[in-house]
């Protein structure tokens, strides 16, 4: 059997963590400059979308995406906010977190731009216990293990996607109508 070596792969898609429902909740927080009012947008989801931030100098981890998904961004200029308080459009700040977390995590990397690049960062994570409590309102503790990966080769007009799933406590590589072991 081939060797998984799955924390630190370039090409995957998506990761699936398991702690089996999906229902998840994303709340995003805008707080207005002008009068300090702060509106809630709770929405339902059941994959979380992480981007992948430029670091030099060090490996990218599943963390550094998380950080980036819940990092403020100041709403400005074009970009404005208009307060449902004070009726003003002004600037104001939004951040992302996650206000109810599932059973099963699914994660999608943001790997294309609009252009139809791809970044083939590699990004780092656990096996186990990846632990996204700090990206969670409400003092939420959440610990998953790994259970699934979707991997993309190639670009955004034309690819192959294939998958590493975990069974018990065996790995297995399933590509089209070919299923291998691996070992972890």
């Amino acid at each position: 059997p081939r060797k998984l070596v799955v924390h630190r792969q370039e090409n995957w898609s998506c990761i699936v963590f398991t702690k089996t429902c999906i229902d998840m909740r994303h709340v995003t927080c805008e707080t207005c400059e002008t009068c300090g009012h702060i509106s809630y947008n709770y929405d339902p989801i059941s994959i979380i979308y992480l981007p992948i931030p430029e670091i030099e100098g060090k490996n990218t981890t599943i963390y550094d995406c998380f950080d980036r998904f819940t990092q403020a961004e100041v709403l400005d200029g074009d970009n404005q906010y208009k307060c449902e308080k004070c009726q003003t459009l002004t600037k104001a700040v939004r951040r992302e977190s996650l206000y109810k977390t599932a059973k099963n995590l699914i994660v999608a990397f943001k790997r294309f731009d609009k252009s139809g690049g791809k970044n083939t960062t590699p990004i780092y994570f656990p096996l186990e216990n990846l632990d996204i409590s700090k990206y969670c309102k409400n003092g939420i503790s959440k610990k998953y293990n790994l259970k699934a990966i979707s991997n993309h080769v190639g670009g955004t007009n034309g690819g192959h996607y294939f998958s590493y799933i975990q069974n018990g406590d065996n790995w297995y590589n399933f590509n089209d109508m070919y299923v291998q072991s691996l070992d972890k």
